[in-house]
């Protein structure tokens, strides 16, 4: 099998799950796959995408002084998500320890 055929395999199996479960499972997989892009290695290494839910995104924490922290750059954060994915519609952010 040559790469290319792993690729379209990969866009057959995104495909197929927004169709299942229409799009938030396949923008929460992106989101956590481009997280540290997103909010920067720092970030990224107390947080982590937990799943989309409407217009609503819920990323873990590490502890409340990283929920703080994002707290503070929430628009920063939705503003990244929307360079990078202006398909994802992103309204609020809400923060969890987990």
């Amino acid at each position: 099998m040559s790469k290319n055929e792993f690729s379209s395999l990969a866009d057959l199996l995104q495909s197929q799950l927004k169709k299942i479960s229409g799009n938030g499972l396949a923008y929460t997989m992106e989101l956590q796959k481009q997280w540290p892009q997103i909010v920067g290695q720092a970030i990224s290494q107390h947080s982590s995408v937990l799943y989309i839910k409407g217009t609503t995104l819920y990323v873990g924490v590490e502890s409340s002084t990283w929920m703080s922290e994002l707290s503070l750059i929430k628009n920063q954060i939705m503003f990244s998500i929307q360079k990078y994915h202006a398909e994802i519609k992103i309204n609020d952010i809400k923060l969890k320890i987990a």
